[in-house]
C-alpha cells in the first residue's frame, strides 16, 4: 500500500512539473504620473466599453507557440486624441497576467501601445483609467491636442516636445 501511494505521489510531482504551461504573473513598477508619459502611447482616445469576450490571441513569447487566451474589450462612442482609435481592443485574460479590468458601461481614456498584427493592447500597468479617474491624464491630452494642428505630430518626439511644453 505504501509503495503504491508513494509511486502516485512521484507519479503527481513529474506530472505537474512536466505537464504544466508557464505561468505569468504580472509586476508593474508605479511612478507617479507625469504627461510625458503618455508620448509613447501608440494611440491615446476616449470609449465607453460595450461588451467584453474572451478569445484566443497570439501567444505573449514565439517560443511558446500557441495561442493564448485575451479579454476583447469592444467599444462605442469613440472619441480620438491621437493615433489610429479602433472600436475594440485587447488585453490580457486577468489582472495576474497584466490585464486591465474593464467593467461595461463605464467610459474610459484608452491608452493604447499596438502589437505586431496591429491589434490595439492595454495592460494593467498602463495609464489606461476610467475617465472619472483620470482628471491629471486628460488634462495634458487636451493641453497636447490643442497644442498641435491635427495629423502635424507623426513621430513620438513631437508628441514628447509639445507634452514637454504643456506639463510646464
Amino acid at each position: 500500500m505504501q509503495t503504491k501511494t508513494l509511486t502516485l505521489i512521484v507519479l503527481g510531482v513529474i506530472g505537474c512539473i512536466c505537464g504544466s504551461p508557464p505561468v505569468y504573473a504580472c509586476s508593474c513598477v508605479q511612478t507617479p504620473f507625469d504627461c510625458k508619459q503618455l508620448a509613447a502611447a501608440d494611440a491615446v482616445f476616449e470609449a465607453t466599453v460595450e461588451s467584453l469576450d474572451v478569445r484566443q490571441g497570439p501567444s505573449p513569447s514565439p517560443s511558446l507557440g500557441a495561442t493564448y487566451p485575451e479579454r476583447l474589450v469592444r467599444l462605442k462612442d469613440v472619441r480620438k486624441w491621437w493615433g489610429e482609435a479602433q472600436d475594440s481592443i485587447v488585453t490580457a485574460l486577468s489582472e495576474e497576467s497584466c490585464g486591465y479590468t474593464f467593467r461595461t458601461g463605464v467610459r474610459y481614456l484608452v491608452v493604447a501601445g499596438r502589437r505586431a498584427d496591429g491589434r490595439l493592447v492595454v495592460s494593467w500597468c498602463g495609464l489606461t483609467k476610467p475617465l472619472a479617474e483620470a482628471a491629471s491624464a486628460l488634462a495634458c491630452v487636451r493641453s497636447f491636442a490643442n497644442s498641435v494642428k491635427p495629423g502635424s505630430a507623426k513621430r513620438s518626439g513631437d508628441r514628447t516636445a509639445v507634452l514637454l511644453r504643456a506639463s510646464k
